[in-house]
C-alpha cells in the first residue's frame, strides 16, 4: 500500500502550551540590552559632573592599622597636649619672701601671723607708710617675747604698733620688726569693778563695753583711735577722763625680756605721759565706779557725738594732733 499523508491534528489533539510559559527571545538581543544599561549610568555620572569643575582630592592621612592601640595612633589624629607650667625652681623668690640682711637667721616659728615687707599704710589711721621687712602679730605674749629676743640677736631695730594713730612713717618703711598688738592679745575679763583688759583691745571697745555695762570711768575716751596697751603707754584721755586715773596694775614686757606687773604707785604717769619707755604694755587691771548704765550711756553717747562733730572720722586722720597748754 502506499504511503498516505499524514493526518493533521485537530485542535484538541494539539499540545496545550502553559501560559506563565514565554516563548524565550533570542540571546543576542537580551545581550545588547544589558548592554546598553550599562554604558547608560557611566554616562549619566559623567553629565552630572560636568557641570562644576572637579577639585582634586585632598591627600587621605594613612590609616593606622587595625591592631595598633589608641596610644599607638598617629600624632595628629590625637589633640595635642596642654602646655605645663616649668616647675618652679628651688632659686627662684618666693611672694613675700623675706629679704632678711645677711648673716640674720631665719625669723623663729611662732604663734602669730608673719609678714615680710608688709605695707604699713594697711595698718596706720594716716593710711601712710613704706613696707616693714618683718611684720609680726603674735598671739600669746610668749611669742611676742622670743620676736622680740631675735630682733636684739641680730641687732634689728623693733617697734610696736597697736590700731596705728598717732604715728608718722616714712614711705621708705621700716627696715627691722614691727610687732603688731591686736588678735590674741585683746582679752576682757570683767571681776566685780577689776576690769582687766588686754593690750590689744581697742580703747573705744572697752569705752562702750564698761558704758553697757554700768560702769564709769573710761566711757569719755570712746573716740580715742587706739589700743589699750597704747592707751597706756602714754596715758591717753579726753574729757577730762585719763587712763592712769583708773589703773591699778599694768602687765608689760621689759627691756630684759622679764614679763612683770607693775602696780600704779610705780609708773610715774605725766600728761600724756607713762615712763614706760622701752617696754611693752601687754595689758592693764582698771578700777572702775557703778553707776547708772542710762547716765554713762548719755555721758558716753554726748562725748562721741562731740568728737563726730569736730573730726573728720571719714578720712584718713592721725589722731589728736596738739596738747593741751600746761596750767
Amino acid at each position: 500500500m502506499m504511503a498516505g499523508k499524514p493526518k493533521k491534528k485537530t485542535r484538541g489533539q494539539e499540545a496545550k502550551r502553559p501560559k506563565s510559559a514565554k516563548p524565550n527571545k533570542p540571546a543576542s538581543r537580551t545581550a545588547a540590552k544589558a548592554t546598553r544599561q550599562k554604558a547608560a549610568k557611566p554616562a549619566a555620572r559623567t553629565t552630572k559632573l560636568a557641570k562644576a569643575p572637579a577639585k582634586a582630592p585632598a591627600p587621605k592621612p594613612a590609616a593606622a592599622p587595625k591592631s595598633a592601640s589608641p596610644a599607638q595612633a598617629p600624632a595628629a589624629a590625637a589633640p595635642a597636649p596642654k602646655a605645663e607650667k616649668p616647675a618652679r625652681r628651688a632659686s627662684q623668690p618666693r611672694v613675700n619672701a623675706p629679704n632678711l640682711p645677711s648673716g640674720v637667721a631665719p625669723f623663729p616659728q611662732l604663734a602669730g601671723v608673719l609678714r615680710f615687707e608688709e605695707p604699713l599704710g594697711r595698718h596706720t589711721t594716716l593710711r601712710i607708710g613704706g613696707p616693714a621687712m618683718v611684720h609680726f602679730m603674735p598671739a600669746d605674749v610668749a611669742s611676742l617675747g622670743q620676736a622680740v629676743t631675735w630682733a636684739k640677736a641680730h641687732k634689728l631695730p623693733w617697734l610696736v604698733l597697736g590700731l596705728g594713730s598717732n604715728v608718722l612713717i616714712r614711705d621708705g618703711g621700716f627696715r627691722g620688726l614691727v610687732l603688731k598688738i591686736g588678735k590674741g592679745l585683746d582679752e576682757l575679763v570683767v571681776r566685780g569693778k577689776l576690769w582687766k583688759a588686754g593690750g590689744g583691745l581697742p580703747t573705744p571697745l572697752l569705752a562702750r563695753r564698761t558704758a553697757d555695762a554700768g560702769f564709769e570711768g573710761v566711757q569719755r575716751l570712746i573716740g580715742v583711735p587706739g589700743t589699750v596697751g597704747g592707751a597706756v603707754f602714754m596715758n591717753a584721755g579726753a574729757h577730762g577722763q585719763d587712763i592712769a586715773s583708773v589703773l591699778q596694775t599694768a602687765t608689760v614686757l621689759t627691756p630684759a625680756g622679764e614679763v612683770v606687773e607693775k602696780a600704779r604707785k610705780e609708773i610715774p604717769f605725766s600728761y600724756r605721759r607713762s615712763g614706760l619707755d622701752g617696754h611693752v604694755v601687754l595689758g592693764c587691771t582698771l578700777l572702775l565706779t557703778e553707776a547708772p548704765v542710762e547716765r554713762v550711756r548719755a555721758d558716753m553717747n554726748f562725748v562721741l557725738k562731740k568728737r563726730r562733730d569736730g573730726t573728720p572720722f571719714d578720712q584718713p586722720c592721725c589722731g589728736s594732733v596738739f596738747k593741751n597748754p600746761p596750767d
